[in-house]
């Protein structure tokens, strides 16, 4: 070998200079495979993202679809009368009626109805809501006419929050890394309302109005919810009479980055009504679910279902229905935290007529007998489960 080699001068410098391309050759090949491979990887993962917000936006998955599951056993993505999910027998739970300058039933939310609420607006925006709502809606009608508008998209416009603070939602809620905000907002003319917020993960939306109350600059928000009750709340000045304004579920507000902030809060002190703030809580039995109860008069009687079942036909004046009622107790009573069963509550939804016929004693009477004394009587407010509620 080498022999071979000193044969020629140029063998040896010839062999190394082909090593040289070989080696070129060969990383510049490693190189284009690397790439190709980066390629193919970059490849995948647009496709992946793609999918993930295909599957997303149909909610199959995340957030949304865990807003749909099951919240205290309530499955709100399957309506079911037996399961009390129907979006009618929802709402008709939610009660802010009561006899003048009591606000026990009215500063509690109710927990079934809340967690629907919240699902849906889960999965929707301010700007959807505005566009959904009817213009024919007023605080007004919101104040006067709650149960005809349970659910229904508003817009009370520009305003600012005066209070604010942040609430963890636990796994009950199905909405893992959201949170909400407990706030009370007032717009410009002058209206108040109570807020729920719901915020996603990551959202710095508490922290900016925190400092902007802290500092006395209030950011000028923009705000839309669905209607949820008229809420009891207790004034920072205990002498004062707690206070009744529509509770308003909603998605994050925005803010009007083309106005200053407001002074409120230096205002509010100048004009003595600093004392109003902060809010408390005013105390109520929590009431997870309500048992709904469907009634309508007939001539010699009533018509009873609940929890999808029908009592008799017709329920004479003289007939009994407490077995069927104390069954239908029972089952609510199964359905109820373990603190809370011991305290139901009921709703009668008439379909027409009033609470003062007598044919409804039995229904009452038989209540009582149950176990239930907390009864609230409303006129049936039927509503569809379509997307927009407000049209």
């Amino acid at each position: 070998m080498e022999s071979w080699f000193s044969m020629s001068p140029y063998t040896r410098p010839l062999l190394g200079l082909l090593a040289i391309v070989f080696v070129f050759l060969l990383i510049r090949f490693m190189i284009k495979q690397v790439f190709a491979m980066a390629k193919f990887v970059l490849f995948l993962a647009l496709v992946a993202i793609a999918l993930f917000f295909y599957y997303d936006y149909k909610g199959y998955f995340g957030p949304v679809k865990a807003a749909g599951a099951s919240a205290a056993g309530a499955d709100f993505s399957v309506e079911s009368e037996a399961e009390q999910t129907t979006q009618r027998q929802l709402l008709a739970q939610i009660v802010d009626t009561e006899a003048k300058d009591e606000f026990a039933e009215r500063a509690i939310l109710e927990g079934r109805a809340y967690k629907y609420l919240l699902n849906k607006v889960s999965k929707t925006t301010r700007e959807k809501l505005v566009n959904e709502v009817n213009d024919r809606t007023t605080f007004e009608n919101l104040t006067d006419e709650g149960d005809f508008h349970r659910g229904e998209p508003y817009a009370p416009g520009r305003g600012v929050i005066v209070e604010v603070s942040n609430a963890e939602l636990g796994p009950e809620y199905g909405l893992p890394g959201w949170t909400v905000l407990p706030a009370i907002f007032v717009n410009t003319a002058h209206e108040i309302y109570a807020l729920r917020m719901l915020c996603p993960p990551g959202s710095k939306v508490f922290e900016k109005l925190d400092k902007g109350i802290k500092e006395d600059k209030l950011p000028v928000v923009n705000m839309a919810g669905l209607f949820f009750k008229n809420y009891a709340r207790q004034p920072g000045d205990l002498k004062e009479q707690p206070w009744v304004k529509p509770l308003m579920v909603c998605p994050e507000i925005e803010f009007v980055t083309s106005e200053e902030p407001r002074e409120v809060m230096k205002e509010l002190q100048d004009t003595g009504y600093s004392r109003m703030l902060p809010t408390k809580r005013v105390d109520g039995l929590p009431t997870e679910q309500r048992l709904v109860l469907d009634v309508s008069y007939e001539q010699v009687g009533i018509k009873l279902r609940a929890f999808g079942a029908n009592a008799a036909d017709v329920v004479n004046a003289t007939g009994s229905i407490n077995a069927f009622m104390a069954d239908a107790v029972a089952k609510l009573k199964q359905r109820l935290p373990g603190d809370q069963a011991a305290h139901p509550a009921a709703v009668i939804v008439l379909k027409s007529g009033l609470a003062t016929d007598p044919r409804l004693k039995p229904v009452t009477d038989a209540l009582k007998a149950a176990g239930v004394t907390r009864v609230c009587v409303k006129l049936d407010a039927v509503k569809s489960n379509a997307t927009n509620l407000g049209k």
